[in-house]
């Protein structure tokens, strides 16, 4: 009997990912049991780049690490005052949050003051990502619904765009919608990036989501950190955003979020936005630099690490800050037991002058 071995060829680019390096490896005992390639950038807010591993010019999907830019529509329409929404919950319009009573509060309240059910939010159900949360719910015997979506916060403030702009309600994750429109036009605006040039396919959420290069992803976190060079509105809004953020950390993520605990070591200093399949941006205020990170194997544990690297290398975040983050900069791997087995860790350096 012969065998015959056929190798399936996916219809994409020759050159997806042909041009990632090696970031971080998954040691086991004495040995590296996997390496996990990307590619990352730290750019200025003029497009200057300050770092670049791997091809920085290969473009990726930033999946919620948009939502910073997501929810300027809803800032720019004068929704926020219209409908009364604090600081502290626009944050959770720009968060990919956990799910906890504090988040789920947050989205509910900001539906009831917009007059809108959670049944109008078009981002699917899943349980609470919080363990905590997700054991509680289970408890009370009552089910998630869409307010627990990690993506409610955002989907609420599509919402909010569409009712101040008399836009349909129903079809706002269509990226033919207005709302979507104006969404890759401020992301235009903030990357450097043609509009028609900014690329899309749907997102778990049913959204859009948007693909850039590596390297301008890292100039729109730049840009949203300190936007001195963008339109004022513009401008106005990302300050809105990044003040929220940096003061409410807390809701963007959660107690284990990775964003939490940057933004909440870094004081005001970093704003941090991650995405699913191993996308992070970072933007520094003051600083005028962003940096974006993809993992090309979709492997989100390797982008703490890898930041946290890039980060202090640069001088970008304190010796303090860094011990701060330590879970985060060799994360630990243990067996059922709770033994201690491995850990991950960055495979390059970065020497400055």
């Amino acid at each position: 009997m012969s065998t015959t071995v056929v190798i399936a060829r996916l219809h994409v680019s020759e050159d997806a990912f042909s041009g990632d390096v090696p970031l971080a490896a998954v040691v086991r005992g004495a040995f590296v049991g996997s390496v996990h390639r990307g590619v990352a950038s730290v750019s200025a807010c003029d497009g200057a780049e300050v770092l670049s591993l791997g091809d920085s010019a290969q473009s990726v999907f930033l999946r919620s690490a948009a939502k910073p830019f997501q929810v300027m529509p809803a800032i720019l329409s004068g929704a926020l005052d219209r409908f009364g929404v604090t600081e502290r919950e626009l944050a959770v319009l720009c968060a990919s949050h956990a799910g906890e009573p504090r988040h789920v509060e947050a989205v509910s309240s900001v539906l009831t003051k917009a007059g809108l059910h959670e049944d109008d939010l078009r981002c699917g159900v899943h349980p609470p990502i919080d363990q905590e949360s997700a054991a509680a719910l289970v408890a009370s015997h009552a089910g998630p619904g869409p307010v627990y979506n990690n993506c409610s916060g955002a989907h609420t403030g599509m919402l909010l765009a569409c009712l101040a702009n008399h836009w349909n309600i129903r079809a706002y994750g269509s990226p033919h919608h207005p709302l979507q429109r104006l969404i890759r036009g401020i992301l235009s605006s903030f990357s450097g990036v043609p509009e028609e040039r900014i690329e899309y396919a749907v997102d778990n959420c049913a959204v859009p989501t948007l693909r850039l290069p590596v390297n301008h992803a890292a100039r729109a976190f730049a840009r949203l950190a300190e936007p001195t060079d963008m339109e004022a509105n513009l401008a106005q809004a990302a300050r809105a955003v990044v003040c929220a953020m940096t003061n409410h950390p807390e809701m963007v993520g959660g107690r284990e979020s990775f964003d939490s605990h940057l933004m909440l070591a870094g004081a005001k200093r970093v704003v941090a936005k991650g995405g699913a399949d191993g996308f992070q941006g970072i933007g520094l205020p003051r600083r005028c630099l962003g940096v974006a990170i993809k993992i090309a194997d979709g492997a989100s544990r390797a982008v703490p690490p890898v930041s946290l690297r890039i980060l202090r290398r640069l001088d970008l975040i304190s010796d303090t800050e860094f011990v701060t983050l330590h879970r985060h900069a060799r994360p630990l791997l243990h067996d059922l037991q709770g033994e201690l087995v491995g850990h991950i860790e960055p495979l390059f350096d970065i020497e400055t002058s």
